[in-house]
């Protein structure tokens, strides 16, 4: 039994309505998880052997595909190559894949059809990691899906079927992905990524005018064949102001080593975190749930075919295969294609695939041609020395946005060199004013047509929160959240709800453990079990659903 206590903080804001969807529906849990006395000893293990291909250096490069390890190919069915078990009634189908490779795992599937009722879940052998519940919802059209990154060389897929006695579902895996460098790294004192030490968290001081731009910024777990790793996008806007999910990156993290580009099933398996960032300025000693937040799948829209920008100015843009929820508070940038240099602003990113950070630059941009093949594509910059430290870029980076004094994206990473230990090397963006129209006549090596579909002939565009007055207003400058840190713990958690009338706390059963309508910021809870929570916050017209764990 553990003592423990939790420590509420009530922020007045806007008010947001309930998330009609979600890509993973954290409020069902694994069914295991309630029987103490179940052990994964004895069901069934798929032991991956090392198949390591001769490309296999792993790249942390700014200019190419930051790549954090390589697929294998498997023939997993979760449906016949399992333990089953009966466990509240039901019967639940298991299945454990072991690598001897310690730093990640991550499925790709090629068929995932889930029917109603039914769930899968993907997590840890030691259960701090917990991906799901996946549902009817995350059915894809081509089968195609990827569950996501799992730091753990040992992982369970939990699958139960639904009522139904017409089984239409189908789970197979065609390919692991094996991480082979550390990325997300492990470094001591931390379970998870760690970027160099002078970059600076997105939540310090140096992000207080970005407050809205950050929820549009992005990590990619990308895919390309058989290589995969990590960049950064952004979610943008468009002249019809209609939410459509694109996604600004870069043209490179689409580009295996072959020299191949990813295909339309790649796409459909590229998993996009959104919100993967400190509460604060400083780093969280643990990832916890940082990573929760996901939407897998989108469809390749435009790209400039240039080779990472060697004759052209480095952009791709995507679409989700649906839209962010309400719950993410997701922001859809604005845009600035002027032929102009900007004067002063920052880069957001996910440096070395950790969690989001912020760069800051004034003055001193060049136009400059990448690949030396065509003039004024590319940008360069140099960093600056803030409050908080002296953010550069890192592997992982690629494809981040480039921001105005005005909350504009100017541009996207295509590489450079510029280091903690060296301040003096520049870092180059492709331009928007390149990325529009000037890479290529037709449709799908140009921004205009998808981001000024009402071909209005707009300069520029400003941000907006999503559709249908869910999400953030575009002209606020605060963010809506519900949040627990550090999440797991044993102990005191900090919590903050924003907009919050009342909060309520409820085990996985569904039991109230806790009621506060006060202003009270200090609740004692004794004896309580370690395992999963649900944290709620309501108000007149909404209610945030939050999990957290107690160990």
């Amino acid at each position: 039994m553990l003592a423990f206590r939790i420590v509420v903080v009530l922020f007045i804001g806007l008010l947001v309505p309930k998330s009609s969807f979600c890509q993973t529906t954290e409020s069902i849990q694994p069914h295991s998880f309630s029987y103490n006395d179940f052990s994964l000893a004895e069901i069934v293990t798929v032991e991956l052997k090392e198949q390591i291909p001769s490309n296999n250096s792993p790249s942390l490069a700014k200019n190419s595909l930051p790549k954090a390890g390589y697929c294998i190919p498997v023939d997993i069915d979760l449906r016949l190559h399992a333990t089953q078990r009966k466990i509240g009634g039901k019967i639940v189908y298991f299945t454990k894949v072991k690598s001897p490779n310690e730093k990640g795992l991550v499925p790709y599937f090629d068929k995932f059809i889930l029917s109603d009722g039914a769930s899968l879940h993907v997590y840890s052998t030691d259960r701090k990691e917990v991906n799901g519940a996946f549902t009817e919802s995350n059915k894809t059209e081509n089968g195609f899906y990827c569950t996501g990154f799992m730091i753990s060389n040992e992982i369970v897929f939990e699958y139960c079927p639904g009522s139904s006695k017409n089984n239409i579902d189908r789970l197979h895996i065609s390919e692991i992905g094996i991480a082979t460098t550390a990325l997300p790294q492990k470094r001591s004192g931390r379970e998870f990524g760690d970027a160099e030490s002078c970059e600076v968290n997105v939540n310090c001081s140096e992000g207080n005018k970005y407050n809205l731009q950050k929820q549009a910024v992005v990590r990619i777990l990308v895919k390309a064949g058989a290589d995969f790793g990590w960049c950064t996008g952004t979610l943008i806007n468009n002249t019809n102001q209609d939410c459509t999910p694109y996604i600004l990156t870069a043209d490179h993290c689409g580009v295996a080593d072959n020299g191949n580009y990813a295909s339309n099933s790649d796409f459909s398996q590229w998993v996009y975190y959104f919100n993967y960032q400190s509460l604060n300025c400083s780093n969280p000693p643990v990832e916890g749930i940082l990573a929760n937040q996901f939407i897998t799948g989108s469809t390749r829209m435009a790209y400039s075919n240039d080779d990472g920008g060697d004759t052209g100015s480095d952009f791709l843009l995507t679409k989700l295969n649906v839209s962010p929820p309400a719950i993410y508070n997701a922001y859809f940038a604005g845009w600035n294609r002027a032929n102009l240099l900007p004067d002063s602003g920052v880069c957001i990113h996910h440096p070395s695939a950790d969690v989001k950070k912020i760069s800051t630059y004034r003055g001193g941009l060049f136009t400059a041609s990448w690949g030396g093949n065509a003039a004024d594509t590319h940008m360069g910059l140099l960093w600056i020395n803030t409050t908080n430290g002296w953010g550069v870029t890192e592997g992982g980076s690629s494809g981040s946005s480039l921001f105005d004094k005005n909350n504009l994206i100017v541009g996207t990473l295509t590489g450079g060199g510029s280091l903690c230990a060296d301040h003096t090397q520049e870092d180059f963006y492709g331009r928007m004013y390149y990325h529009w129209d000037k890479n290529g006549t037709i449709a799908s090596r140009q921004l205009k047509p998808w981001l000024d579909p009402a071909n209005t002939g707009n300069f520029s565009l400003v941000g907006r929160g999503q559709c249908g007055g869910v999400g953030i207003k575009h002209e606020q400058n605060e963010n809506i959240d519900l949040s627990a840190f550090p999440n797991p713990n044993n102990g005191t958690f900090l919590i903050r709800a924003k907009n919050a009338e009342e909060i309520y706390l409820f085990s996985i059963e569904g039991k109230l453990i806790l009621s506060n309508s006060s202003t009270q910021n200090e609740i004692n809870i004794a004896s309580l079990d370690a395992g999963i929570y649900l944290l709620k916050a309501k108000n007149k017209t909404s209610l945030f659903i939050q999990k957290i764990v107690v160990q």
